[in-house]
């Protein structure tokens, strides 16, 4: 059934049969319905008492983590000791060494250095005069003001102050250095409006009023002298001494001068005199005293083939060029040639001449007088700029070879 609305009481509820609840159960009947500890259910066990856990543990022997004696005091006393050493080992962080071994040590007086007092120290540190870099005598406040700041020596009229004394502390009555200490600077007057300075036993310098500087200064110059100048004194007298000095030389002078070491004819053996420009330019043009280039014939040797054929030249009775640069080379003046021609009739012919020339009787000509034959000749022919020469033949030739045999350079 189902309630219209409202609360409802269990007791309200009719019609339901005890098939439809569940058995109430009591603890003991839990416990029942769990079954005993034997019978292997996960959720059921024997409540143990403090005797049944131990004696489930086990003893100590059995080799259980959670299980263990109890130590007495004397056996944690005496585990203690199995781990203490009693001679230091190096890099043995981990086990603490013995009191024996430290009362040992602190007994051992080679161990340790001896402990100085106050005396001892300065007594170890010696005198002042001993040159230890590390003993000195304490001085006196009023003591160190004047060795940093100097001090007052003197009267009025005659006053100096006295800087950085070494073992002398006591004011001079006057200004007469009554000692010879060096290392001591002392400045005092010297008449009105002068300073003088002492740096130690053998210098001094004087400042004068117009400040006019003395004690630093040579009057006549010295050989390796290099700490003090030379006076204004001497340098006017220098300069007045004609004779210490050269003449001045004006352009003009200078020139002529110079013009009286020329030679204007070579001297055997003479290295310090110039030769004239007027010599040098007679000597060039002078072409009785060079000698010429010798001429130079280049045997060109056994060429293989000529050079030129009627294929290679135009043969139309007009003056061609042919350049000899490629075989012969820059700076080649004539060359040899070696010339072979045949036509079929007898009138024919080959000429050459100089490049540039133009009148017959300068050619070199080769005629074919009888018709279908080979004519031979060698032919010397002079070259013009380039390494060119010039040449003309008859139409129609049957064979024209030319091959360069040499040249003259």
């Amino acid at each position: 059934m189902k309630a219209a609305g409202g609360d409802v009481d269990h007791a309200d509820i009719q019609n339901v049969t005890a098939a439809q609840h569940h058995a109430k159960y009591t603890d003991a009947d839990a416990v029942s319905a769990m079954g005993g500890k034997a019978d292997g259910n996960p959720l059921n066990h024997d409540i143990y008492v403090d005797a049944d856990a131990v004696s489930a543990m086990g003893g100590k022997a059995d080799g259980n983590p959670l299980n263990h004696d109890i130590y007495t005091d004397g056996e944690a006393v005496d585990a203690a000791k199995s781990i203490v050493e009693d001679t230091p080992i190096d890099d043995n962080a981990d086990v603490p060494i013995s009191s024996n071994w430290a009362f040992d040590h602190t007994a051992d007086a080679t161990a340790h250095h001896t402990k100085y007092t106050d005396g001892d120290a300065t007594g170890a540190m010696g005198a002042k005069g001993n040159g230890n870099p590390l003993n000195h005598d304490r001085y006196s406040e009023a003591t160190l003001v004047q060795m940093i700041l100097g001090y007052s020596v003197g009267g009025a009229g005659a006053r100096a102050y006295k800087f950085f004394p070494d073992g002398d502390q006591v004011a001079q009555a006057d200004l007469t250095r009554n000692v010879t200490t060096n290392g001591t600077l002392v400045i005092g007057s010297k008449g009105t409006g002068g300073v003088l300075f002492y740096l130690n036993s053998a210098t001094s310098m004087t400042v004068l009023p117009g400040g006019e500087i003395t004690g630093c200064w040579d009057d006549t110059p010295t050989n390796g002298q290099n700490q003090k100048g030379v006076s204004s004194d001497w340098a006017f007298d220098h300069k007045a001494d004609a004779s210490a000095h050269h003449a001045k030389y004006l352009d003009a002078a200078a020139v002529a001068a110079v013009k009286l070491i020329v030679d204007n004819v070579p001297v055997d053996g003479e290295t310090d005199i110039p030769i004239s420009s007027h010599w040098a330019f007679d000597h060039e043009a002078d072409t009785t005293i060079h000698h010429t280039a010798p001429v130079v014939f280049v045997d060109r040797g056994d060429p293989a083939a000529v050079d030129w054929d009627e294929g290679d030249l135009t043969e139309d009775n007009t003056w061609r060029d042919l350049d000899v640069t490629a075989i012969t080379g820059a700076g080649a003046i004539a060359v040899l040639l070696r010339v072979n021609i045949q036509y079929n009739s007898a009138s024919p012919y080959i000429s050459f001449r100089e490049n540039g020339n133009s009148n017959n009787i300068n050619w070199s000509v080769l005629a074919n007088v009888v018709a279908n034959q080979n004519h031979y000749a060698d032919m010397v022919v002079r070259l013009g700029a380039g390494e060119v020469f010039e040449y003309k033949a008859t139409a129609s030739p049957t064979s024209i070879n030319i091959t360069v045999a040499g040249w003259w350079i």
